[in-house]
């Protein structure tokens, strides 16, 4: 969206998270990613720490009759709701602005077995939406008309189970 345009950055993301599996195609996910990013204001770098807390559910295709190279592969889908805080802080001035607002989470990812039961390499990618109090702001006009617009992620990391 237009807040994309303005903010710089984003990595590196940090994301926590704690899985809980029902069966072998429904997971819960519980968790935390923070990413900082920054953008210029006449002169002043106005540093932005996004994140999100929640939980989200978690659908994995079954595979297992399909050909070798796809059932090595773990196709998900996600949807979730969350709790998102956005804190702005002036490089110049130290003023700190935060906001917060519930949202919510729509996603897709693949997961790779590195040792089975044990490792897995994830890449995933969500569609979050959420309005915090700045969405409907003029302040970066003619550029911008306002902050609306979702916020995009895509992740690779590895996860671990016992």
């Amino acid at each position: 969206g237009n807040r994309g345009t303005l903010w710089q950055g984003g990595f590196p993301l940090l994301d926590l998270v704690m899985h809980y599996w029902f069966d072998f195609n429904f997971a819960l996910e519980f968790g935390y990613y923070t990413a900082p990013h920054s953008f210029n204001l006449a002169g002043d770098v106005i540093g932005v720490t996004f994140s999100r807390i929640g939980a989200s559910l978690k659908y994995y295709f079954d595979t297992r009759d399909l050909s070798a190279p796809i059932t090595f592969v773990s196709p998900y889908m996600l949807v979730g709701a969350g709790s998102f805080s956005k804190t702005q802080k002036s490089a110049n001035t130290g003023n700190t602005d935060s906001d917060s607002a519930i949202g919510l989470t729509f996603g897709f990812g693949l997961e790779f077995t590195l040792s089975p039961k044990k490792v897995y390499l994830f890449m995933q990618g969500t569609y979050d939406m959420a309005t915090v109090k700045d969405t409907d702001t003029t302040a970066f006009q003619p550029g911008l008309s306002d902050l609306s617009g979702a916020f995009y992620t895509g992740i690779m990391g590895v996860l671990f189970t016992w």
